[in-house]
């Protein structure tokens, strides 16, 4: 053989062997000297082939540059490339769950133990296992037929460490979503369409449906927008509709219409392009559709979507009364007035009531959480309790009955916290 060998597989009455320069190679098992009967490059820059696996007349063929080639075997002994994709930094091997039809890839994530999916290169599972201790192999864990775990050990210092973990409920899944910055997300809860939107500086608003798996598939794509998408938000009416409103650059504001498989223009509000909307929020009260966005001139802007016009009208702007912009923006309607809480780069939280039918009347709080400034807020939907995220990893729970921060945990990340919910 022309190189040494790394790993090896038997399907029907041929070996597939794969070798360290990133190459595999079929030989018949017919013959008394079995010769080479074709070859193939599965790595680029001739990284080992690390492990095999036939399964659903697909060769799966896993490299050690992080990639694996799935190949079609319906024409076998002849090979047909039908794609390549990305997995885990430094993988080990597959494991193809039989029982379930589960396939996850194992491996290394510096100095870390990883394992994921084979949909996708972000490990939904990592444990610190020592740099060069390597473990060997992966066990299956079961409770009642179903695949609930995995467990493996390793050797550290002389002494054999054993590891057992439970798989996640939901398995996280990754993209490829957007070409850069995600800036909004928002979950559509409606039983009939669970589904994730995200947007972001490529103009774009995706659709992704969650499948019964817990995956997210993406069904849409949108690039009504003439700028980047700064924040998204998500109603179920009373009407058991589902609205969504955008807001972005160029100061646009626009409603869609959810369905299970894409978005549909509602409205539209177009202010002037010399400032952006960075978060917006979305309200039913009465029977009424309220939006409030933050745009980047130290403003709120509070909107009304008219159904049956199918327009988007500008109510009322309520200026800064500090030299601060505000970042973030949550809302929630009680029986007597809209709760509107708001985030601003000063340090300090407000919070807005608002009655639509004494438009003249705002009533406001506001509350200095950090010295440095707010990057995130959430409304806790009751009590004018709000939850705020700071520039420096801290969060705060703020009671505006009480005009006071009521609780304070410092450090809980290590740098911006940009949304919370």
């Amino acid at each position: 053989m022309k190189a040494n060998l790394s790993t090896g597989i038997v399907h029907q009455d041929y070996v597939i062997f794969g070798f360290h320069l990133g190459s595999i190679a079929i030989y018949s098992t017919l013959e008394e000297s079995p010769e080479e009967l074709s070859r193939f490059k599965v790595s680029k820059r001739g990284d080992p082939v690390l492990d095999m696996h036939v399964t659903d007349s697909r060769l799966f063929v896993l490299t050690r540059d992080g990639k694996y080639s799935i190949f079609c075997l319906d024409d076998f002994p002849e090979l047909t490339l039908l794609e390549v994709v990305t997995t885990i930094e430094t993988p080990a091997r597959f494991y193809f769950e039989p029982i379930n039809d589960q396939r996850f890839i194992w491996g290394f994530r510096g100095s870390e133990f990883a394992l994921s999916s084979i949909d996708t290169p972000v490990p939904f599972v990592s444990f610190e296992c020592g740099g060069g201790n390597r473990i060997l192999d992966l066990s299956p864990t079961y409770r009642k037929g179903k695949l609930t775990g995995f467990k493996y050990e390793y050797i550290a210092r002389g002494v054999l460490q054993l590891v057992d973990f439970d798989l996640p409920l939901v398995q996280h899944i990754r993209g490829p979503y957007h070409k850069f910055t995600i800036f909004g997300l928002t979950i559509i809860t409606h039983p009939e369409m669970p589904s994730i939107l995200t947007a972001g500086v490529d103009t774009e608003i995706q659709l992704h449906v969650v499948d019964d798996q817990g995956i997210a598939r993406r069904k849409w794509t949108s690039s009504f927008h003439s700028s980047s998408v700064h924040s998204l938000a998500s109603l179920q009416t009373t009407k058991n509709e589902v609205l969504v409103s955008s807001c972005g650059g160029n100061s646009q504001v626009k409603v869609w219409k959810a369905s299970k498989d894409s978005l549909k223009v509602q409205a539209e509000f177009q202010g002037t392009p010399t400032f952006r909307y960075v978060s917006n929020a979305m309200v039913e009260f009465n029977g009424r559709i309220f939006i409030f966005a933050a745009a980047s001139i130290r403003e709120l802007h509070f909107f009304e979507f008219l159904v049956p016009e199918k327009k988007v009208d500008r109510l009322k702007i309520w200026e800064n009364v500090e030299y601060s912009t505000f970042i973030k923006v949550d809302c929630f309607a009680t029986n007597e007035n809209i709760c509107l809480f708001a985030a601003a780069t000063s340090g300090f939280a407000y919070c807005f009531e608002w009655n639509p039918s004494n438009d003249n009347d705002i009533q406001f709080i506001q509350v200095k959480c950090l010295d440095c400034g707010l990057s995130a807020i959430c409304s806790m939907k009751e009590d004018k309790l709000a939850a705020t995220g700071g520039e420096s990893g801290e969060i705060c729970l703020v009671d505006f009955a009480k005009e006071e921060v009521a609780a304070k945990l410092d450090n809980v990340h290590f740098s911006t916290i940009p949304d919370i919910c």
